[in-house]
C-alpha cells in the first residue's frame, strides 16, 4: 500500500480530556495484493476530525474499468463507537488473477458500531471467471505451545459482523476445470454473522457440462 497524506490539526483541552481537530486528504493511494490478484489504483480520499468525530467525505479508488467509493462517519466519544459508511461499486473490477476474475457493481451500508457493525447490501456481478485449479495447495497446521506451567493465553476478542447480503448475477459466470465448461447464474443471500454465516439460494448452470 502506498499514499501521499497530508494532514492539518490542532490539539487542544488537556491531558485527561484531549481534544483533536483538522482535516486531511490522501492522494495517489494504491492497494496491491499480487498472491490475490487484487489491486485497487489513483484511490483519493478527504476526512475531516471534529470533537473526536471522524468524518470521511470521500473516498474514491479505480479498480479495472470501474469505481469503488465510499463516505461515512465514526464517533470515538460515543460509547460503543457507532459507525456509519456507504459504499458503492460501479463496473469495478477489484481482483484479476489466474483462479478469479470478477467486474462488480453494487450498494452497501456498514452501520452499527465498532464491536458490532452491521454489513447489509446488495451486489451485481457483472461478469466472472472462474478456473479450477489442477491441484488446491495443502493446508498448513497452526499449533499453540504453550510451555510447561504457563497460563494461557487470554482470548483474543473479535468483533463480529451482521450481514444482510444479496449477491445475484446479471452477467454469465464462467467456471473452468476439471472437465468442466459451463456458464452459472443465480442468486445466493448472505445473513447470520461473521460468527455464524447463514447462505441461502444458489447458482444454476445456463450453459455447458
Amino acid at each position: 500500500m502506498r499514499a501521499t497524506v497530508t494532514l492539518n490539526g490542532d490539539i487542544g483541552g488537556t491531558w485527561a480530556a484531549p481534544r483533536v481537530d483538522g482535516s486531511g486528504k490522501l492522494s495517489g493511494g494504491e492497494i496491491q495484493d499480487y498472491a490475490r490478484g487484487l489491486r485497487i489504483h489513483d484511490i483519493a480520499a478527504a476526512f475531516r476530525i471534529e470533537h473526536s468525530r471522524l468524518t470521511v467525505s470521500e473516498f474514491t479508488g479505480h479498480a479495472g474499468p470501474g469505481t469503488l467509493s465510499a463516505s461515512g462517519t465514526v464517533d470515538f466519544a460515543t460509547a460503543g463507537t457507532p459507525l456509519d459508511f456507504t459504499l458503492n461499486a460501479k463496473n469495478a473490477r477489484p481482483v484479476v488473477s489466474d483462479l478469479v476474475t470478477a467486474t462488480l457493481s453494487g450498494d452497501a451500508k456498514v452501520t452499527g458500531t465498532l464491536a458490532a457493525p452491521a454489513l447489509p447490501g446488495e451486489v451485481q456481478i457483472l461478469r466472472a471467471e472462474i478456473n479450477l485449479p489442477e491441484n488446491f495447495p495443502a493446508q498448513v497446521a497452526v499449533l499453540h505451545v504453550r510451555r510447561r506451567g504457563q497460563s494461557p493465553a487470554p482470548p483474543i476478542s473479535q468483533s463480529h459482523i451482521a450481514f444482510d447480503v444479496r449477491v445475484r448475477t446479471s452477467g454469465p459466470v464462467l467456471v473452468r476445470g476439471h472437465g468442466i465448461d459451463a456458464t452459472m447464474g443465480g442468486e445466493i443471500r448472505l445473513g447470520g454473522s461473521s460468527l455464524a454465516p447463514a447462505i441461502s439460494g444458489g447458482f444454476r448452470m445456463e450453459r455447458g457440462r
